[in-house]
């Protein structure tokens, strides 16, 4: 397992902090000045130069570490979780926030590098930092990425994307969110249109598969590696970039939360579909709001206003034409959100759950180890615009007129699509031999 030089951190920031100490000096005399950075208060923090990698790529770390020393290791998340590297005892600088972080990035100077070896699996990976103490959770910090697999001859069927778009969205880190912002905007409390990929992720440093974002997208890489089922991992920044991210593979795994996506997204997943692709859509609140990028900058306008980037108008998906359940059968809907229930079984003899022992009314996903049911957080449900021809297999009987449904239908170029529209469900898929027989039948069928 080659393992690149680590590189120092580039120095102390004292000439930085003395600039600061003169910003307020020219206010006080009449000249506005710029904001200043503050300094970064935390035992550690961290984040990489990017959130997706091809083997043999370097990894640079951006560190930040009040005690002046930190340590890794690099682990796969899934079902054998142990440490694939370790370096210890590594010198980093304590850092600070510049102004806007949250949108303008981090800024900070790169800490250390590794080179990810050829040899490993593709997958979604951690890197774990520790700091020299390591007595509280406050001294450990993690930093999600993903390795993508090389495309070609024996290459695996399936693909699975991390939803690194949402991760960031629920990150507050630097003092701005899609959910936390300096001026309340409806529909939303308050928050801030524009955010910035490089920056320590707070949405996804828990090491814990409970949740929305980050390790809760570890059940579904459990799920398949305990199959024995081979995939390669993209992130949803892959399928915006790349036109080509899909091709070779036959079935695309979205799971637990996809929310923000942009119209490159939608479009390469249509024309996934058109092609005879099949999806299996593990996804609560999925293809929800609009979000277009530039350079490291994510923007969504959640008002309804129009894009800096591009020009065009924001807000959700379906109200800009495009929602998700022509595409995926299911669409979000806000009745039971953050409860967590079973489903209910509505077709027990359909094909899909040959071999799981169900009668009609039989309950399916009645614990989970996401927070609950498997159809709680954010449920997606049928509706008037679900094809024609689906099959609503079941549906969760959260209150409030809530409950995901789980649907599947063909599409006419010889695909499929099963749907489980909800946040919890994978949480479920680990311990329930019905949702696992479901699972593993449309695997057998079309990967």
């Amino acid at each position: 397992m080659g393992i690149g030089s680590i590189q120092r951190s580039m120095g102390p920031i004292a000439c930085l902090l003395s600039l600061l100490s003169f910003i307020p000096l020219l206010a006080c005399q009449g000249a506005p000045g710029p904001p200043a950075a503050t300094a970064d208060h935390a035992p550690l923090e961290g984040y990489l130069d990017r959130s997706s990698y091809a083997p043999g790529e370097e990894v640079r770390m951006h560190v930040h570490a009040l005690a002046g020393a930190f340590s890794y290791s690099v682990f796969r998340l899934g079902q054998d979780q142990r440490p694939l590297v370790i370096a210890e005892n590594l010198a980093a600088n304590a850092q600070v926030y510049p102004p806007r972080a949250f949108a303008e990035g981090a800024g900070w100077a790169a800490t250390c590098t590794f080179t990810l070896p050829d040899d490993w699996p593709s997958g979604l990976y951690m890197v774990k930092l520790k700091t020299v103490r390591s007595q509280s959770p406050e001294d450990v910090f993690h930093m999600p990425f993903v390795l993508r697999g090389r495309k070609g001859p024996g290459m695996p069927s399936v693909v699975v994307m991390s939803n690194i778009f949402t991760w960031q969205a629920y990150n507050a880190w630097g003092g701005g969110s899609y959910y936390k912002g300096d001026h309340p905007r409806a529909p939303e409390d308050s928050y801030e249109p524009i955010i910035s990929l490089k920056r320590p992720n707070l949405a996804a440093s828990r090491d814990t598969p409970i949740g929305h974002t980050g390790y809760a997208e570890k059940h579904i890489h459990t799920f398949l590696q305990r199959h024995g089922i081979a995939y390669h991992q993209i992130s949803d920044l892959d399928l915006h970039q790349d036109p080509t991210a899909l091709e070779g593979y036959r079935v695309l795994v979205i799971n637990t939360h996809s929310e923000y996506w942009t119209r490159e997204m939608i479009d390469r997943l249509e024309a996934f579909l058109g092609s005879g692709g099949r999806v299996l859509n593990l996804s609560g609140n999925v293809i929800w709001w609009k979000v277009t990028l530039k350079g490291d900058q994510l923007e969504c306008r959640k008002d309804k206003g129009i894009h800096s980037q591009t020009g065009e108008r924001g807000g959700k998906w379906k109200d800009l034409g495009r929602p998700s359940q022509p595409i995926l059968g299911v669409g979000s809907d806000p009745r039971g959100i953050h409860t967590f229930a079973a489903f209910q079984v509505l077709e027990p003899s359909h094909w899909l759950f040959l071999g799981a022992g169900l009668g009609s009314g039989d309950l399916i996903g009645v614990q989970g180890l996401n927070e609950g049911g498997a159809s709680g957080g954010e449920e997606d449900k049928v509706g008037s615009l679900t094809p024609s021809g689906a099959v609503h297999l079941a549906h969760g009987l959260n209150p409030g007129q809530g409950g995901a449904d789980i649907v599947f239908f063909e599409t006419p170029q010889g695909g499929a699509v099963l749907s489980a529209g909800s946040i919890s469900f994978c949480g479920s898929l680990m311990v329930d031999k019905a949702l696992d027989t479901l699972i593993m039948n449309f695997m057998d069928a079309y990967r």
